[in-house]
């Protein structure tokens, strides 16, 4: 009897320790090549933020904000849907895998469940208006995952592209209090130079700190 209870009990203590280290969700991009509408080459960047992997329903994504080009420029990303949104319930199956678009369920049509804020304003153009965000409108059923695709970004495919920063809100699983963490990520042809990294550490650093 002794012996069937312990791989649980085992179990029980990976998973709280893992709860217990986890310090934060982490930005990683993927990229594949692709050829857009009017068959030009693009790289089609994925950003996702990946949680706990050893207890993936411990945490769950409220929303992503205060979104900051903080070196390159937005002004080359590109529109498959014909409003030339942001917004992912105008993406469908047709262009999802070539179109620019946020989301925060990773999801794309009207099972997106993503709202764009008021200073997104309408969600139409190349680039994400300084400090916008987009969040979860039905945050008592937030998504809960290891991983959690945020943005696809298609780009022409020697597009030197941009690093930007953002601002990261998630609850664990059965409260109601946010957390938050300041995280950057880098697309395109142009790797951050080591000091614009540095620097953007620091100023992570100084925020966690004034919280």
């Amino acid at each position: 009897m002794i012996r069937n209870i312990l791989p649980g009990l085992a179990t029980l203590a990976l998973a709280a320790s893992a709860t217990a280290n986890f310090v934060g969700p982490t930005a990683r991009v993927t990229s594949t090549v692709a050829t857009g509408l009017q068959g030009q080459q693009l790289r089609v960047y994925r950003i996702f933020l990946d949680f706990d992997a050893v207890n993936p329903n411990a945490f769950a994504l409220l929303a992503v904000s205060n979104h900051f080009v903080v070196s390159g420029s937005m002004a080359g990303v590109m529109h498959a849907d014909e409003d030339l949104s942001w917004n992912p319930a105008v993406t469908n199956t047709a262009i999802a895998s070539i179109d620019s678009y946020v989301t925060i369920s990773g999801l794309t049509g009207g099972a997106a469940g993503t709202a764009l804020d008021p200073s997104f304003g309408i969600g139409l153009g190349s680039t994400i208006p300084s400090l916008a965000g987009w969040y979860d409108v039905t945050p008592q059923l937030a998504n809960s995952a290891a991983s959690i695709k945020v943005m696809q970004i298609a780009l022409g495919i020697d597009d030197p592209g941009y690093t930007a920063s953002i601002r990261v809100g998630y609850k664990k699983t059965g409260t109601t209090t946010p957390i938050f963490n300041n995280l950057t990520y880098s697309i395109g042809t142009v790797v951050p130079a080591p000091s614009v990294l540095g620097l953007l550490a620091l100023v992570g650093l100084v925020q966690r700190r004034r919280r």
